[in-house]
């Protein structure tokens, strides 16, 4: 059992199992790292209405894949469905969009999509995001010629001109419809990644970056260490926020001393970032594991982030530093004090697997919180 937050429409987490490839993300609604993928039938089309495809509740029942040979892999792909839906509409600066799993389950940030190097993966999108929405959003970055729909555009992977998800492209899928996009694992793809909009608002996303409609990618390579809990997906963004929170409402991670645990960090918009993590620190490579047969190898505790730049790193929680409650945070001074931090929580040994996962300050009651 992960910790949520909130109740109703707003707790609900997905939840997914760790098999071929398949991942446990675990964050609910406006915060929390979501559930990783899952199988689904998709229809075959480029922008296929929903009529075409038949009703919501029979897409995902058969798990059908397809063979492809792009990209130089020559296997069925894998299949999954995410839903673009309104997660809370007002004035423009603060409506939330987001990604889902399922229909009314989309979370801040989307789930987190998990490959491994030689394998494909079809992306059925259905648009549940109102047109009328999408012209609001159009209208207040002054794009009134931009073509109304959503997308999905991936960092990392591979992918053809039918799958960027730009207008440019003719690759967005408007409201009401369905479409497919086809990401491609292929060599040296491995790494921490990320997804996101690219047509809300403006012909690059930036009134969908800037409601919430993004989500980790991770792409391992054969014999990569998994982490022992869900992996802890931090989105910094503008106006200082992490998630788009600001402290107490910025996730809260926990795990159990010893445990194998993962971040996987990227930035939208605007600012300049810089993330760093009290106690721990990880090398300098693809997945931040130490080599020894690689002795000069850089130790960090700090990154830069700039505007679509990604990372990720896995460390032991608690090692040498012990149980506690740990900050991690923005190191650009203003943000940090703007509310741009929170608590990487470290339990002893031997703590109940239950008090593992995602939360918020808020909801632990940690306000006045003074971490280590």
């Amino acid at each position: 059992m992960r910790l949520q937050r909130g109740a109703g429409r707003a707790s609900r987490a997905s939840k997914g199992g760790s098999t071929m490839g398949m991942e446990r993300s675990g964050r609910t609604r406006l915060a929390r790292t979501a559930a990783a993928v899952v199988l689904f039938a998709s229809g075959l089309g480029l922008g296929l209405s929903r009529a075409a495809l038949g009703s919501r509740t029979g897409v995902g029942a058969t798990g059908t894949v397809t063979t492809t040979t792009a990209g130089g892999i020559a296997k069925p792909c894998r299949e999954m469905h995410l839903y673009a839906e309104v997660i809370k509409q007002g004035s423009i600066p603060e409506t939330r969009l987001g990604f889902g799993l399922t229909p009314d389950t989309a979370t801040i940030p989307g789930p987190l999509i998990v490959l491994n190097e030689g394998e494909c993966m079809r992306i059925q999108l259905t648009n549940d995001i109102p047109g009328r929405l999408l012209k609001k959003e159009r209208a207040f970055y002054g794009q009134t010629d931009l073509p109304l729909g959503v997308s999905i555009h991936p960092h990392g992977v591979k992918y053809q001109q039918d799958s960027d998800g730009t207008a440019m492209t003719n690759s967005i899928t408007p409201p009401g419809t369905s479409r497919v996009y086809t990401w491609y694992a292929s060599a040296n793809t491995a790494g921490y990644w990320w997804y996101h909009d690219h047509n809300v608002g403006t012909d690059h996303g930036t009134g969908g970056l800037a409601a919430g409609m993004w989500g980790g990618l991770i792409v391992r390579r054969a014999g990569d260490p998994v982490p022992d809990v869900p992996t802890f997906v931090v989105a910094f963004g503008d106006n200082a926020t992490i998630d788009l929170q600001h402290f107490p409402d910025t996730p809260v991670f926990t795990a159990v001393q010893g445990q194998r645990v993962e971040f996987l960090v990227f930035a939208w918009g605007n600012d300049f970032h810089t993330f760093h993590l009290h106690a721990h620190s990880w090398a300098d490579n693809r997945t931040g594991i130490f080599d020894p047969n690689d002795p000069n190898v850089r130790t960090l505790d700090a990154v830069p982030v700039t505007p679509s730049f990604s990372f990720g790193f896995q460390v032991i929680a608690g090692d040498v530093s012990g149980p506690g409650d740990w900050m991690y945070h923005c190191h650009v001074q203003a943000h940090s004090d703007a509310g741009m931090w929170s608590i990487f929580r470290v339990l002893p040994p031997g703590s109940p697997e239950s008090e593992v996962g995602t939360s918020t300050a808020r909801e632990l009651g940690l306000m006045g919180v003074t971490p280590a």
